[in-house]
């Protein structure tokens, strides 16, 4: 399992639920950029993982440190000290380390940018079997004339381009409508430098945007997101032998 996953319920019934519920996008976008036996394998290791090392307190942190403010309001930003302490605040020993690392990377990463960050509700996305798809962005970025709904991905291991794509699609169609139709679709990522080594934990943040003409058509998303979460239904509700 990744790095950012739901907690693991007592049950499977219970488990279930909750991970069909709150699969982390981040994942979605990697089961869906493969195919065949491949999507299968990736979403079975996904299910027998048990780790609980998670990024929660980082996505949960995400709109202090791009400071939004509700719409028509303008809040002071915080200093990296405030932020760290709300950080702090949300870990466990497991996973401080890596929070504090990821949340200062995207401190670094967007801060000097002069974003103007506003406050808004949560999307998902409905695909064909009535399945809700998380996405977790509660405010939107504006720099100059530009609208944006940029994804913080923490992660130490970065998207491939494919995955980027799938994960912009995803959050393009739930948010990107009414009064946000025009908006650019970003991942701000937060990984490890292209090419450096899986044991390397020096992360060398970077913005990702994803071009309106490669994002994919809702109709063919929404069925590769329904396939997930049919291997995935099938993995967290019958029993499977070892």
């Amino acid at each position: 399992m990744a790095e950012d996953d739901p907690p693991r319920g007592p049950s499977r019934g219970t488990r279930a639920q909750n991970l069909l519920n709150r699969f982390p996008v981040t994942d979605l976008a990697r089961a869906v950029s493969r195919s065949g036996a491949d999507r299968r394998f990736f979403l079975t290791e996904f299910v027998d993982s048990g780790t609980k090392r998670n990024y929660v307190p980082t996505r949960r942190t995400a709109p202090m440190i791009y400071g939004a403010s509700p719409p028509l309001l303008e809040i002071s930003l915080e200093p990296w000290g405030e932020v760290e302490k709300n950080i702090r605040a949300l870990c466990d020993p497991l996973i401080l380390d890596m929070n504090i690392s990821a949340s200062r990377e995207l401190f670094n990463l967007v801060r000097p940018r002069g974003y103007l960050a506003t406050i808004c509700d949560e999307q998902t996305l409905r695909t064909g079997h009535n399945q809700i798809v998380p996405v977790g962005l509660t405010f939107y970025i504006t720099e100059g004339d530009r609208l944006i709904f940029q994804f913080p991905q923490p992660r130490l291991d970065c998207l491939t381009d494919s995955e980027v794509v799938v994960l912009a699609s995803v959050i393009f169609h739930a948010y990107a409508k009414g009064d946000y139709t025009d908006a650019d679709i970003e991942v701000a990522e937060l990984g490890r430098a292209a090419g450096a080594p899986r044991k390397c934990r020096k992360r060398d943040g970077r913005i990702r945007r994803v071009a309106k003409d490669d994002i994919i058509e809702r109709n063919r998303l929404g069925e590769q997101v329904d396939d997930v979460y049919s291997i995935l239904r099938e993995l967290v509700t019958k029993p499977r032998h070892k």
